[in-house]
């Protein structure tokens, strides 16, 4: 089956394709992206207002960033229930943290970062009815994304990892998933209020931070799938 044959089976039977996904994936064909992007359009443009809605499609999240990135979601009975953008440094496109988000950081600290094997981390969405956890008490989908990036990193060779987020994320990220984030520069607060502070991790902290955390889940993490 060619790619145009592909895509038209995927829109002809999107409902049915969604269904048959469970648990994280590579968002890899276009009907799985539109259910990111409805997402992403939810909580950054409707709920938050960070980001302009996208008048050429509306309900959509999407910027220029998105076709140089991997595309991870979680999947479960009602639809995607969290996503992460994964974006791979490649110089003539560099990070949101290069421009968009070149506020949280003097020119020396960005000058600084180490770009080889560097991904950048941004627009982490959850579904806000497993935002809190899941009701059966089953993996947070957090936790599920983690270990869908602590794997797409094995298998691509991603040994640094960069974010820009709600402070207050730093804390969660670590102690409840163990994952470790190292504070870059000093907090930024935003006209809105809102105050975001960059972080880095390497894929040696990632590992490290996980088995401290718990030996159980560090196995996790190694399982496929």
């Amino acid at each position: 089956m060619n790619s145009l044959q592909k895509h038209a089976e995927l829109a002809e039977h999107p409902r049915q394709r969604l269904q048959e996904r469970r648990g994280a994936l590579l968002c890899d064909d276009p009907v799985l992206l539109e259910e990111c992007f409805r997402l992403r359009y939810g909580y950054f443009v409707q709920e938050r207002g960070w980001v302009p809605e996208d008048i050429a499609v509306p309900g959509l999240e999407r910027d220029g960033y998105d076709e140089h990135c991997l595309h991870l979601g979680v999947w479960d009975d009602h639809g995607v229930a969290a996503y992460l953008r994964v974006l791979p440094f490649e110089p003539l496109v560099g990070f949101m943290l290069d421009r968009e988000l070149s506020c949280v950081l003097s020119h020396e600290e960005r000058e600084a970062l180490p770009r080889e094997g560097a991904v950048e981390l941004s627009r982490l969405v959850v579904r806000p009815d497993v935002a809190s956890g899941r009701d059966d008490g089953g993996v947070h989908p957090v936790e599920e994304v983690f270990k869908a990036l602590y794997r797409a990193s094995k298998e691509r060779g991603f040994s640094r990892f960069y974010v820009v987020v709600e402070q207050g994320w730093l804390r969660p990220f670590a102690h409840r998933f163990g994952v470790p984030f190292r504070v870059l520069g000093t907090p930024h607060v935003f006209p809105d209020g809102t105050k975001t502070v960059a972080g880095v991790a390497t894929l040696e902290e990632f590992e490290a931070g996980v088995r401290r955390h718990s030996q159980t889940k560090y196995a996790w993490y190694q399982e496929g799938g």
